[in-house]
């Protein structure tokens, strides 16, 4: 971080990077409307980048205040493991928060 202290803090600026995975298990309804799958089991996988800029205040010697704002992108996908089928891969800009 940057410690050029303006307004008694501390400014920064950070990249942050999140990958999220998780298994879906298909009912039998699923599969039977998906023509050609023969897999009960998709993923979804979410992406996100950010990058942060904002400013830290210490309170005491154990204690600090952090406000940030931040812009990023976020990339979801559902894919069938075994098929190969993707339904979404769209990067969507998300803006970020205090």
């Amino acid at each position: 971080p940057q410690q050029d202290h303006k307004l008694g803090a501390s400014w920064f600026l950070g990249m942050d990077v999140s990958r999220e995975s998780y298994r879906i298990q298909r009912s039998t309804e699923d599969t039977q409307l998906l023509s050609g799958a023969t897999s009960g089991v998709a993923l979804q996988t979410r992406e996100e980048a950010r990058l942060l800029a904002g400013a830290q205040w210490s309170v005491g010697s154990h204690l600090a205040v952090r406000a940030h704002v931040g812009m990023g992108a976020v990339r979801e996908r559902l894919s069938s493991r075994f098929v190969g089928e993707e339904v979404s891969s769209l990067p969507m800009a998300r803006p970020g928060g205090v």
